[in-house]
């Protein structure tokens, strides 16, 4: 009898059991290509995933929920500090977002003042006739002349003139504000940042406006906030049953960016303000990214700018998406991943089978 070596013996066991080696070589095959596949299976499941949470969230919610919102809490009211930030946000944001953003407005806002009227409105009897306070702040945008339509009056002017007391600058507010507090067209009022200040704001009310789109993303879906900011209750106290007949509004007067950069400090050196921007993202293009890309983005551009800004901090609704979106995305892949189990484990059958069948010698052979 002629010596069989190991491949001879493999060849000729294969072809007399070719029915039964082709299947097991074919169900390999398959298990083998499937198990390659699993990242993209995974990669495009992920990319539905994003497709659809995002057009949940902007259906839900709106498109502002999808936007950056950047800003430091408390800034020294100087321009070129302001500026400088302003040159470092826009950098980080072409750097990171520059393909999806649709428009950036920077929005400031003063520390509170304490304003004081009479029944004259010249700065000259204010002094003299009965003193009413109201709580208030001001306010900006870069871009808002376009978003209000003045019902009387006109938009604040760039720069400031002076009163015996200090700066006299010009604002403008609401009409709903305007109605509620009593605010006329024309009228001059008192701003002290602290009760025994010397130097006092003198403000003119140059116009009263209402908005053009009270949706329009300036106003971050919540209007009130800006023309008819509330004055919290404190804690614990009573709420009536007309509790809106006692409700109070903050007098947030709207005035140009060059005014408050140029007077205030003038007047109060060291004061601060809340600097935020808002940047818009399209949630089309959005949509097309990855997770991992928008969560690389999300974190170069705060990490970016935490160092270069100091107090600098980052909300926006897609941090929180893609919190929600993990865990989703975790249950959702189970099923695909015990599929991925079974395909392997019925590809180490298949291996162990023609082992077992092919390998073993016998005294027929």
């Amino acid at each position: 009898m002629a010596s069989l070596n190991f491949f001879s013996l493999v060849v000729r066991r294969s072809f007399n059991d070719r029915h039964l080696i082709l299947p097991i070589l074919s169900g390999m095959l398959v298990a083998t290509t499937l198990m390659s596949s699993a990242p993209m299976y995974l990669a495009a499941l992920d990319q539905q995933g994003v497709r659809q949470t995002v057009d949940l969230t902007t259906r839900n919610k709106s498109e502002n929920y999808l936007a950056l919102e950047m800003f430091v809490s408390s800034m020294v009211l100087d321009e070129e500090r302001i500026v400088r930030s302003d040159e470092l946000i826009q950098q980080a944001v072409n750097l990171y977002w520059s393909e999806a953003i649709s428009g950036l407005n920077r929005y400031l806002k003063t520390d509170g003042f304490s304003f004081y009227r009479s029944s004259e409105s010249a700065i000259r009897d204010l002094e003299d006739g009965p003193v009413i306070s109201l709580e208030g702040y001001f306010q900006s945008f870069q871009d808002m002349g376009r978003e209000v339509d003045y019902i009387i009056g006109s938009p604040p002017a760039s720069d400031f003139q002076y009163h015996p007391d200090g700066p006299l600058l010009e604002v403008s507010l609401s009409t709903d504000l305007a109605e509620e507090l009593s605010i006329e067209y024309g009228d001059v009022l008192l701003g002290v940042p602290y009760p025994d200040s010397r130097i006092k704001l003198g403000v003119r009310v140059s116009g009263i406006f209402e908005p053009l789109d009270p949706y329009d993303p300036i106003w971050k879906d919540d209007i009130d906030r800006f023309l008819m900011p509330v004055i919290p209750k404190d804690e614990g106290s009573e709420v009536s049953d007309k509790w809106w007949e006692d409700q109070k509004y903050y007098l947030a007067f709207f005035i140009s960016e060059e005014a408050m950069m140029n007077s205030i400090p003038l007047a109060y050196p060291g004061s601060m303000v809340e600097a935020r921007w808002d940047q818009q993202i399209n949630s089309l293009i959005l949509r097309e990214w990855t997770r991992a890309e928008i969560a690389s983005s999300i974190d170069g551009l705060d990490g970016l700018l935490a160092k270069q800004i100091p107090g600098f901090q980052l909300r926006s609704g897609i941090i929180l998406m893609l919190k929600e979106f993990k865990t989703q995305s975790f249950f959702s892949s189970i099923p695909l991943l015990l599929l991925f189990a079974v395909i392997g484990s019925s590809l180490l059958y298949f291996v162990f089978m023609i082992s077992s069948y092919l390998m073993p010698a016998r005294e027929s052979d």
